[in-house]
């Protein structure tokens, strides 16, 4: 979402599981109308949540990070990537993640929105999710949740969460984070740079997994596997 227009991105699925058809909606959340035509790139694209709804929303595929700007056709922004993905921007510039060789995912990378270098932060093994939280680069993953300063100065910290699931999402939360794993009692988390150890805000009795996390002043919602949407007072 950039303002009052949502971006959607969707693909139809092949008989042989391959994706066809890729196409990005764009929604006037005012009206409920599409305030654009369609755009159709030429593979599939993904479109990543923006830290603020007054942002533009930035999407990756087929080796490109692309920038969505309400009133604008969608800008090419960085191409000849190596199968980037999890696209997020702060401060005048879009970070994502990347292949690292044929069998790594998680080279953190960043660039100035108005062009230059690329630019090497650092690496997370299987990034899932990242997002920036004042100075620090947050990234979940399959194999646990880290952290590093944004503009790659420093070395990669670790944070613990006691069922050691892998992170399933992430969101910015204060001047720090929230993110929710995939440990089969649903749980739900928060920590900060200047900690090792998150704090368990919530964690059910009974099986399911969290999927998706996002909040407002009051709830913490996380979308919980085949049950649905779920909120937890942050009190």
């Amino acid at each position: 979402r950039s303002g009052d227009t949502l971006y959607v991105a969707a693909h139809d699925v092949g008989p042989s599981n391959e994706i066809t058809d890729p196409i990005v909606f764009t929604i006037d959340l005012v009206s409920s109308t599409q305030s654009a035509v369609p755009f159709v790139p030429n593979a599939e694209v993904s479109v990543w949540p923006s830290v603020d709804p007054t942002h533009d929303v930035f999407g990756t595929g087929a080796g490109t990070v692309w920038q969505f700007h309400p009133g604008a056709a969608p800008l090419a922004l960085v191409t000849g990537r190596d199968t980037p993905a999890l696209a997020t921007a702060d401060g005048g510039y879009v970070y994502w993640a990347e292949k690292q060789s044929a069998a790594s995912f998680g080279a953190l990378k960043r660039r100035l929105i108005s062009g230059g270098t690329v630019e090497d932060i650092g690496f997370c093994e299987d990034a899932w999710d990242i997002v920036i939280a004042g100075n620090e680069l947050f990234c979940g993953g399959f194999r646990g949740l880290v952290h590093l300063p944004k503009d790659g100065s420093g070395s990669i910290q670790s944070i613990a969460y006691n069922s050691g699931y892998p992170v399933a999402s992430v969101m910015t939360d204060g001047a720090g984070i929230a993110f929710v794993s995939l440990y089969n009692y649903p749980d739900l988390w928060t920590a900060t740079a200047s900690t090792t150890s998150a704090t368990l805000i919530n964690r059910l009795t009974t099986l399911g997994r969290y999927l998706g996390l996002t909040a407002t002043s009051d709830y913490y919602y996380t979308v919980e596997q085949d049950s649905g949407i779920r909120r937890v007072h942050r009190t």
